[in-house]
């Protein structure tokens, strides 16, 4: 875990609210150079309006990242975008695409997948177990 995608997860609220987390697939950071990309996928409660009563369907957003160090200067650029409306049991083959073409690039790593459920409480423990992982390694040179 970095602190740029430790601090990606703490601002996720921005464009969310963690009551419509149901999942989240946090995707190894990528980076050399003083370059991090990285890529996060959400399965939302759909707004009613979206789901029309169905509350097997899941809202999928991506959140994609993208950090540059120069100088001790960091520069970052994000975009959260939705995906598709996907029927809860297709959401592992969703994210088995995503992860296959992901290996291309950044070979073998997969994805942790954490459940939230709506749990605001929930996705305030993660975002803070983020935090404190990226401390760690950073402070381990990991």
């Amino acid at each position: 875990m970095t602190s740029t995608l430790a601090e990606v997860l703490a601002g996720v609220e921005r464009h969310i609210a963690a009551e419509r987390i149901d999942r989240v697939w946090i995707f190894p950071p990528m980076g050399s150079g003083g370059r991090e990309t990285g890529l996060v996928v959400f399965a939302l409660f759909p707004l009613e309006d979206d789901a029309a009563g169905d509350s097997r369907r899941r809202d999928v957003h991506v959140l994609r990242y993208r950090a540059e160090s120069d100088r001790g200067r960091v520069t970052r650029e994000e975009s959260f975008t939705r995906e598709a409306l996907a029927p809860l049991e297709r959401l592992p083959v969703v994210i088995a695409g995503v992860r296959r073409r992901l290996r291309d690039a950044a070979g073998e790593e997969d994805p942790v997948e954490h459940v939230i459920g709506g749990d605001g409480a929930a996705w305030d423990e993660l975002t803070e177990s983020a935090a404190a992982t990226a401390l760690l390694d950073e402070a381990s040179g990991e």
